[in-house]
């Protein structure tokens, strides 16, 4: 987990992160992050990987609120605020 309640793995098909699991009651849930949601752009930045997508969020505080583009797993475009959290004692 990354801060926020998500976990994501390249797409092969598609440039971005895909979803692979969202933690009940965290940011990325309340955001309405779901599981098969293709991450696409953090802030301003663009991701590519489940890599991009780790960094850029942990380049973020604590706390910030973040513009968060993805694909949701019906096709649709959807940018959302993630309030970031921290994932102290998670590994």
């Amino acid at each position: 987990m990354v801060g926020w309640g998500a976990e994501a793995s390249d797409d092969m098909n598609n440039r971005g992160a895909r979803i692979i699991g969202v933690t009940d009651s965290s940011p990325a849930a309340a955001a309405g992050l779901s599981t098969g949601a293709l991450t696409t752009k953090v802030d301003d930045q663009l991701i590519g990987s489940a890599n991009a997508l780790v960094a850029a969020v942990r380049s973020k505080a604590p706390g910030a609120l973040t513009s968060l583009g993805f694909i949701d797993p019906s096709g649709g475009h959807r940018t959302v605020l993630v309030t970031l959290g921290t994932d102290q004692g998670r590994r």
